[in-house]
């Protein structure tokens, strides 16, 4: 039985990843690499509980393939520093919380103010 965090926690950073491909125009295919480690990392999990017969924290092994395959895609193009260190920041325009997003990219990451 999987608790909650094991799939919110690689979760956000699925989502995450996907609003990366949106920005660029699905240019980077992110989403599928972390799709793919959560996969990969899930398919261990079940491996290693059915062959210990024993439950297996699923963080041990979803976490460390969602983020081995989006890095390793990541060094693949060269775009290590983008994926570790860019924000994410919501366009202004389609923000519900105009001022509060806004304060919050800007005061975080001041080269992306407007």
């Amino acid at each position: 039985m999987f608790v909650l965090s094991a799939q919110v926690i690689p979760g956000i950073f699925v989502a995450m990843m996907l609003r990366m491909d949106v920005s660029t125009g699905f240019r980077s295919n992110y989403f599928q690499s972390a799709f793919l480690g959560y996969v990969l990392g899930l398919g261990s999990t079940i491996v290693v509980m059915n062959l210990f017969n024993a439950a297996q924290p699923a963080l041990l092994y979803i976490v460390p393939a969602v983020l081995g395959c989006v890095f390793l895609h990541a060094a693949i193009r060269g775009d290590v520093e983008k994926v570790r260190g860019s924000p994410v920041c919501i366009p202004f325009a389609r923000c519900a919380m105009l001022g509060v997003c806004h304060r919050l990219c800007t005061t975080a990451y001041p080269k992306f103010s407007p």
